[in-house]
């Protein structure tokens, strides 16, 4: 099976390198980052992922929208969330808008990939 093109948008490097290393290393992914909204915004369009893992709270642009204007250019790409902090609001909004799911973080690197496939197979 193909690897699928993930597209990790974190304005922190260190999440985004340690991502990189969990999706590529233990996961069947090929990774593209960014490291911000209207970064993540220019490279779904310029990479054509199968997924985006969206950091929740960055400057420049926040989370939610980020997420719309992703939404706009991929309709049909799964998001998720990755967030430190999230209110339930915000959660709920973010499932109403389609999010697959919420990914804590900081994350398990290990357990990183089966948590993505899990939330991408509908099972949280």
């Amino acid at each position: 099976m193909a690897s699928k093109k993930v597209l990790f948008v974190d304005d922190d490097p260190d999440i985004r390198k340690i991502a990189r290393l969990a999706l590529t290393s233990l996961g069947d992914f090929e990774v593209v980052l960014a490291s911000s909204g209207p970064e993540a915004v220019k490279a779904v369009g310029d990479h054509n992922p199968d997924l985006v893992i969206l950091d929740s709270r960055m400057p420049a642009m926040d989370g939610m929208v980020a997420y719309e204007k992703i939404r706009d250019r991929a309709p049909s790409v799964p998001i998720i969330i990755a967030a430190a902090r999230i209110s339930d609001q915000d959660r709920k909004q973010f499932e109403r808008m389609g999010a697959k799911g919420v990914i804590s973080k900081p994350f398990n690197p290990i357990t990183f990939s089966a948590e993505l496939e899990k939330l991408l197979n509908g099972r949280r």
